[in-house]
């Protein structure tokens, strides 16, 4: 009887491990979106910002409102380069490659405003 009892609690044991496993084991897109999500909260908040008084922090605010915007417009893209690219699963590494690429979406779309007001004068 004390063997069946020890063979049933070593099962149990064993399948509630292995439960708790697989409910751990997350997706690196998972991970990002998580990141991406916690990334556009913050820049909501930041954004709240816009009636301020100052009118610096009026500006910061807008570019924060852009920023998540931006990134809420383009998560999947951004997730998918990042799993791609293997950025570590750290916040500072994902708000870079984030960052990276909002100054560089802006960047190509300020170059193509300057040409096509140079073609239109």
């Amino acid at each position: 009887m004390k063997k069946i009892m020890a063979t049933i609690a070593v099962a149990f044991c064993a399948l509630v491990v292995f439960g708790f496993g697989q409910t751990a084991i997350a997706t690196p897109e998972s991970d990002y979106n998580q990141l991406v999500d916690k990334r556009i909260a913050k820049l909501e908040r930041q954004g709240k910002m816009v009636k301020s008084w100052s009118k610096g922090d009026t500006d910061c605010a807008e570019v924060k409102i852009l920023q998540a915007n931006f990134f809420r417009a383009h998560k999947d893209e951004l997730v998918s380069e990042m799993v791609v690219q293997k950025v570590e699963m750290k916040p500072h590494k994902v708000n870079y490659f984030l960052i990276k690429a909002f100054s560089n979406a802006n960047r190509k779309l300020v170059a193509s405003e300057y040409c096509a007001s140079l073609y239109s004068s």
